[in-house]
């Protein structure tokens, strides 16, 4: 008999969550289900921040698709997709061809520079392991480098730190690099030609008035209250206009030197090339129908942060949230059963259950059902909540370990490439 194949393309929340759904109906011989995945792992994004600060070790925010999926008869492999073909139903792999019935699209996002002139060449973005690696590396480079400099003013420059972007990962990524540079680093390198931490500087450039503009408007106070006293120099209302190799030029002509710039502005879907589609994108991102496929294509599903699911009131495309892309998950795992047996499909309800954001060790803000909360439990409550994300306990036991160890410890200033 020939089971309808699903071929999942990409492994982020979306891809991994939609087919752990559809592991008993692959085990029951209904379907056949293949994901496909640029590298072997699941990478849990929302603490990259903490890989690129010292944080975490980079293996512990990441599972092999091969130990998740093992025993399920789920295909996975490994590899870059170069075409879908809708009209064919074909998937072109760099070796080979893969046929399929239904695709869902869980590709992702990666970061949009928005065309503005140089700043894919010298701003460092976080959207994959990698990512994190360089942007860990960039930092304690940058100190070594300014331990050899006379200059003050150039060490000054060397140890300038600007974050671009003030929506969550911007502040998140802010309040972990003031305490990885004004805490370990700083313990390890002052003294050494005098690099101490008036030569230090984290900045956060934002084009609106606010940060975490999806947030209620007192918890955005309290966030800027606590970045300031951590040492973060806000720079809100202001674009940039381009960057140049060591300073960042602002539209009215400011500049601000830098060592190293991490850019969390913006993203645009992570899309592969289809030969004989063109696909609808809003503000970057895939459009969806209420059932979450592809406008006008009846076998294409879309989900996550590369896909744009309008909402009802504003019009805009929701946050990309991975509470969203897990909820959207359920919904596209019960059509593509529905569409397979003949069955009405569901839509998908956009119900926001409330956002969490750290802002370094020991802080948190949230909003929860309506009911805003700062402070260390927060902090605890988004630990937890993260912590059971992760598919394996034996992941969760290291990540609760390693968290515990820096209670006591510094911040891992190891270079990792």
């Amino acid at each position: 008999m020939n089971r309808p194949h699903i071929a999942i393309i990409g492994a982020g929340f979306g891809g991994v969550y939609v087919a752990r759904l559809l592991i008993p109906y692959v085990k029951s011989g209904l379907i056949d289900v293949t994901i496909i995945n640029r590298t072997n792992h699941f990478l849990f994004t929302p603490l990259l921040h903490e890989v690129a600060t010292g944080g975490l070790s980079p293996t512990s925010v990441t599972e092999p698709l091969r130990e998740i999926f093992e025993g399920t008869q789920i295909q996975v492999i490994q590899g870059e997709i170069e075409y879908v073909d809708v009209s064919k139903k074909k998937i072109g792999l760099g070796l080979c061809e893969i046929n399929y019935d239904f695709v869902v699209m869980a590709t992702g996002a990666e970061s949009n520079f928005y065309g503005i002139s140089g700043t894919e060449e010298h701003a460092l973005s976080l959207k994959s392991l990698s990512d994190a690696v360089k942007i860990r590396s960039a930092v304690i480079d940058a100190f070594e480098k300014a331990c050899l400099l006379k200059n003050p003013i150039e060490r000054s420059r060397a140890l300038s730190f600007v974050v671009v972007g003030g929506g969550a990962t911007g502040v998140e990524v802010a309040g972990e690099l003031t305490e990885f540079v004004f805490s370990t680093a700083k313990r390890y390198y002052q003294g050494k030609n005098d690099c101490t931490a008036r030569d230090i500087s984290v900045t956060l450039i934002n084009s609106s008035e606010e940060v975490l503009g999806l947030f209620h408007p007192s918890l955005r106070r309290r966030a800027k209250l606590v970045l300031s006293e951590k040492g973060v120099l806000l720079r809100l209302g202001v674009k940039v206009k381009a960057i140049n190799k060591n300073n960042i030029v602002l539209e009215g002509g400011e500049s601000i030197g830098f060592g190293v710039v991490i850019w969390t502005a913006g993203v645009k879907v992570n899309l592969p090339e289809f030969r004989d589609r063109k696909l609808k994108l809003i503000s970057g991102r895939v459009l969806v129908n209420s059932k979450l496929m592809v406008a006008s294509e009846e076998n294409l599903f879309a989900l996550g942060d590369g896909s744009a699911f309008l909402d009802e009131k504003s019009g805009e495309p929701i946050p990309m949230f991975a509470q969203v892309t897990v909820a959207q998950a359920k919904v596209v795992a019960r059509n593509l059963m529905a569409l397979i047996r003949g069955e009405e499909l569901d839509d998908f309800k956009y119900r926001r259950k409330g956002d969490l954001v750290s802002l370094g060790q020991w802080f948190a803000l949230g909003d929860i059902f309506g009911i805003r909360m700062s402070g260390r439990f927060t902090w605890w409550l988004w630990r937890t909540i993260y912590l059971f994300k992760f598919i394996s306990w034996r992941k969760r036991l290291k990540i609760v370990f390693e968290w515990t160890i820096n209670i006591f410890y510094p911040r891992d200033i190891t270079k990792l490439n």
